[in-house]
This record gives structure tokens, C-alpha cells and sequence, in this order.
């Protein structure tokens, strides 16, 4: 992929203006597609992993539907179960059961502990966790891992708001050009783009359409900068 000749200060101002906080999937997990059986640790899901010694791919009783449940080996006793999120969250639910009707979680941020929270209820009840946190270990109401857990609710991995345009092609742009938010004189950010190499995905009339990054607006520049 050829690379974009940029010049270091001004690239960064230009990446302020348009930038924007990358964009999270939400996801809900029903672990229907998991294997029946299979161990936590195998589990492959967007933004999250699961560890334990023994919790496993479940089906039918508590929960009457495919969903994690520890230990594998029968209760009372086995490992607790963690869930390691690849971002922070800020709420996360789940809906969960327990042989003595209690569900402890320990919520961490950095690895450090931020709180012990606890649940009770019947089978299907439902737990939700808010906060500032990246990680969950979940157990039964006496810190064991006789519990299950199903339809995980949390933010899933981040999103390109704008993907690299199939149409796009790299042109040269040897003397930088005035960048505009739309094809029109109207709309000048205030700022140029800097000479080099870009991918332009369209060109108008007037004007070509640039593309930055994936989580940067797109921006418009004069045609008469673009070298065809």
C-alpha cells in the first residue's frame, strides 16, 4: 500500500478536527453457535474472551437454553468464570442462574478491584453490571463457579465509521490543497492537506472526494491539486 508523505504537525491538526471517539458495536451473546461441550477458553467473540478451569458450553437445565455454565464436573465447587472485555465498559447484563439462588461478581479495571457485587434470584433472573470496568469474574452466591450464564449484553470491538472505499485510488496531491467539509467553497475547514499520496474515492466537477482514516470525515478538495 503506498504511503501517504505527510508532514507531521500538520497532519496531526488535521486528524483533531476530524477525527471522532471510534464507534462500539453493541453485542448480545446467546451462544447459540458455540459447541456444545466445548471449554470457555475456546470461545471466539468480538471484544471479549472467557477463561476458567471447568466452565463449559451448556445445554437444556438451569437455563433451558445453550449457555455457560460451571463447573463442568457437578457441583457444589469449580473454578469461577472470567470475562475480559477488550474495551471498558460502562454497562454490561446477562441473564444467569444458581444452585443457592446468589451470583457473586467481582468487577476489575486495570486489574484493580472495584467491586463485589451480589445477585440473588431465581433460574432466568437477570444481572447487570455498570460502571468504569474491563473485566467480570462470576461465581455462585458462596465465590464458587456452581452458576450458568447466558445473552451476555456488552460493547463489542470498535467500528470503522468510514471504510476504505472500494472505488478509492491513490493519486498524488504534490502541493497539498485547501480541504473542504463538502464540494463547495462554502464549507473550508481551516485547514489544507498536506502534499503526498491519497486515496480519493470520487471526483466531481469541482471537486475530489479524500479519504482519511477510518474513523476520520472524509474531506473535499479542487480538482486542479490532484495529479491524473
Amino acid at each position: 500500500m503506498p504511503r501517504k508523505v505527510l508532514v507531521g504537525s500538520a497532519i496531526l491538526l488535521l486528524l483533531m478536527i476530524f477525527v471522532a471517539l471510534p464507534v462500539f458495536a453493541a453485542a448480545l451473546l446467546n451462544f447459540e453457535d458455540a459447541t456444545l461441550g466445548a471449554s470457555v477458553n475456546t470461545l471466539s467473540y468480538p471484544g471479549v474472551t472467557f477463561s476458567s478451569a471447568d466452565w463449559l458450553v451448556n445445554d437444556g437445565s438451569p437455563l433451558g437454553t445453550v449457555h455457560l455454565l460451571g463447573p463442568g464436573d457437578g457441583c457444589p465447587g469449580g473454578d469461577t468464570l472470567t470475562v475480559t472485555f477488550a474495551t471498558s465498559q460502562s454497562s454490561v447484563s446477562f441473564i444467569w442462574a444458581s444452585y443457592d439462588d446468589g451470583l457473586t461478581v467481582d468487577v476489575y479495571s486495570g486489574g484493580n478491584l472495584v467491586s463485589n457485587e451480589f445477585f440473588s434470584g431465581p433460574f432466568g433472573s437477570t444481572a447487570t453490571i455498570t460502571g468504569d470496568f474491563d473485566q467480570l469474574v462470576i461465581g455462585d452466591g458462596t465465590g464458587t463457579g456452581c452458576a450458568a450464564i447466558d445473552d451476555l449484553s456488552y460493547s463489542g470491538a470498535a467500528q470503522c465509521r468510514y471504510p476504505l472505499p472500494a472505488s478509492a485510488v491513490v493519486y498524488n496531491v504534490p502541493a497539498g490543497a485547501l480541504a473542504f467539509f463538502a464540494p463547495n467553497a462554502d464549507s473550508y475547514t481551516g485547514f489544507n492537506l498536506p502534499p503526498g499520496t491519497w486515496y480519493i474515492s470520487e471526483f466531481g466537477e469541482s471537486y475530489a472526494k479524500v479519504w482519511i482514516a477510518c474513523d476520520a470525515d472524509p474531506v473535499y478538495i479542487p480538482i486542479e491539486n490532484v495529479i491524473r
